[in-house]
């Protein structure tokens, strides 16, 4: 099953690169873990939080999965925890900041995928930045990272 899912995965990041062309300003990686987005209700002020899985990672944007209904140029609010990292690296449990939904594609099962590009306090923040490389790090020479429910 997870061999399918990297399938349709992998299809589908061969028909967005079809339909939109590269312009990431960071490189990279695989990953597989999950955080929290939250979006604005429109016509009642609130918020709603939802999970999503992060499918690939950089210092200035992520490719993630969710099942809520995101739209290009959206901003939303994200939770990345930062629990498969070692204490002794000293991070806050998550980091929280703004995001802009740069390109947006519903997939099969109610699934959307977007493209993100986060906001200063993740790319200004060299924590963030300490986290993204250990996590890309260890992407690379282990197997991919996930939190546990």
């Amino acid at each position: 099953m997870a061999q399918d899912s990297a399938i349709k995965s992998n299809r589908h990041r061969a028909s967005a690169a079809t339909l939109y062309p590269e312009r990431r300003e960071a490189e990279r990686f695989e990953v597989a873990f999950k955080l929290s987005v939250s979006t604005e209700n429109p016509g009642d002020a609130g918020l709603t939080l939802s999970p999503a899985q992060v499918r690939d990672i950089s210092a200035t944007g992520a490719f993630i999965s969710t099942r809520v209904s995101l739209e290009p140029w959206q901003s939303v609010v994200l939770a990345v925890p930062t629990d498969q990292c070692p204490g002794a690296m000293g991070l806050p449990e998550a980091f929280v900041g703004s995001a802009t939904v740069m390109r947006a594609h519903e997939a099969e099962n109610g699934i959307q995928w977007a493209a993100l590009r986060l906001g200063d306090a993740f790319h200004q923040n060299m924590d963030f930045a300490m986290f993204v490389d250990f996590i890309q790090a260890k992407a690379q020479v282990g197997p991919i990272l996930s939190n546990t429910d």
